[in-house]
């Protein structure tokens, strides 16, 4: 195993990935498992190495790039969550960060959690406009050091009442762009009107909806509405048009609950009939 703990020490690094082999993980897939520890994060990789190092010269590991970038972010103030280091063995390995404050953006309707929903939208509603004007700011910034976030994942997007909104996962654009001088040298994007809407609520299943009553939902939908206009504000703020985002609201791909979504209870007896 070829190690680069780069900033942990490396005997604490080994001892988080030793936790992993007998400790349950908090999230997986195909790809991947995440183990969450007291200050750290450490994900479980296939295919690390080898999904990327194609598109940069064959002594560059992708995540030495990744890993200086988000450092030269973070000490400009941008809400990213550093790598602190990696190790691997052919195709495979770990990565280690810091953990990311607060919770996963809408972690609980994606897990029907109807408690939790309830309590982050409201949360979120009261959070101030700053909080959102800093996500497009902090957002921006990742774009123009030639990074991105997977942003069709949820997931890879945090919210903390006091650190505000924290990016996880952010790498490359080599799985979009196949050019190593675009990649190595950074390729500035420009944010897509749903990435602008990103803190706020997706469309929920009538499923999900009937497990909370009239009133519950109706707040819900409330709170969330003021969450769109925050970030519709934010958007317009960093120099977007007020026009793209309505547009994006007419298209079919973008649902924001309360917004062009879920605009009223769903009808038990339809449901029974």
């Amino acid at each position: 195993m070829e190690n680069r703990f780069y900033h942990i020490d490396e005997k604490l690094a080994l001892e988080l990935i030793a936790r992993t082999k007998t400790e349950k993980a908090a999230q997986w897939g195909a790809w991947a498992e995440v183990h969450v520890f007291e200050n750290h994060a450490v994900l479980g990789m296939k295919g690390m190495y080898y999904q990327d190092k194609h598109f940069f010269a064959r002594d560059v590991v992708p995540y030495d790039i990744i890993i200086s970038k988000l450092n030269r972010l973070a000490k400009k103030g941008v809400a990213v969550v550093p790598i602190l280091g990696y190790c691997f063995r052919e195709t495979d390995g770990y990565i280690i960060m810091e953990r990311a404050k607060g919770s996963e953006l809408w972690a609980g309707a994606i897990r029907w959690d109807k408690e939790r929903t309830l309590t982050f939208a409201k949360d979120l509603a009261e959070a101030p406009q700053k909080q959102f004007d800093k996500f497009v700011s902090d957002y921006k910034a990742i774009l123009d050091m030639g990074l991105t976030v997977d942003w069709q994942n949820i997931e890879n997007f945090f919210y903390d009442s006091s650190a505000g909104f924290q990016f996880i996962d952010v790498r490359t654009f080599s799985h979009a762009i196949r050019h190593e001088e675009n990649i190595t040298l950074g390729c500035k994007q420009n944010m897509k009107a749903g990435e602008y809407l990103l803190p706020c609520l997706e469309k929920i299943q009538d499923g999900f909806a009937r497990t909370m009553s009239e009133s519950e939902f109706n707040t819900l939908m409330k709170n969330n509405k003021i969450i769109f206009d925050k970030a519709k504000t934010a958007a317009i703020k960093s120099g977007a048009s007020a026009e793209m985002i309505d547009d994006a609201l007419n298209s079919p791909h973008i649902k924001i609950a309360g917004v062009n979504a879920n605009l009223k209870y769903p009808d038990h007896k339809a449901m029974e009939a």
